[in-house]
């Protein structure tokens, strides 16, 4: 967690990650530990614990040095396959992001142990429900497991 209270983990779009990602100009992966535990994603690659830092400790194995082609790479998979955008905070300032998780409902502690705290965000679903008419067009399908989150 971090040092101000906040889930170390807070909930954001693919867009509002990408441009935390653009913002710095190094990049590390990891294997996602979460996946290497499970043994096998039936949603993702195992190589997607995206970090800014690269004296941060990764959860998974084969930590290495990537280029932003390659971060772009990683960013392209997800707009295809739609996994949850899990930023991290730096322990000591809040305000600063460490790397970004890629959250699937396959494998990933998130989905799997409903009492893990992490912080909701910014975009939280609010329909009036007055003027819905169901036709689905507002809705990106959450994964399973995790309505709206």
């Amino acid at each position: 967690m971090a040092g101000d209270g906040s889930a170390f983990h807070f909930v954001c779009t693919q867009q509002d990650a990408e441009k935390s990602a653009r913002s710095y100009n190094r990049f590390w992966v990891s294997n996602c530990g979460c996946r290497e535990n499970r043994g096998t994603c039936g949603r993702s690659r195992m190589d997607v614990c995206l970090l800014f830092r690269e004296d941060f400790p990764p959860t998974g194995s084969g930590l290495h040095e990537i280029d932003r082609a390659q971060v772009d790479d990683i960013f392209r998979e997800a707009r295809e396959k739609r996994p949850v955008t899990r930023p991290f905070r730096n322990d000591k300032d809040p305000q600063k992001v460490d790397g970004i998780c890629f959250c699937c409902d396959d494998c990933c502690e998130y989905f799997q142990d409903q009492s893990e705290r992490c912080d909701k965000g910014d975009y939280i679903e609010n329909t009036d429900r007055d003027r819905c008419s169901d036709c689905g067009l507002c809705v990106e399908a959450p994964p399973k497991g995790r309505s709206r989150i």
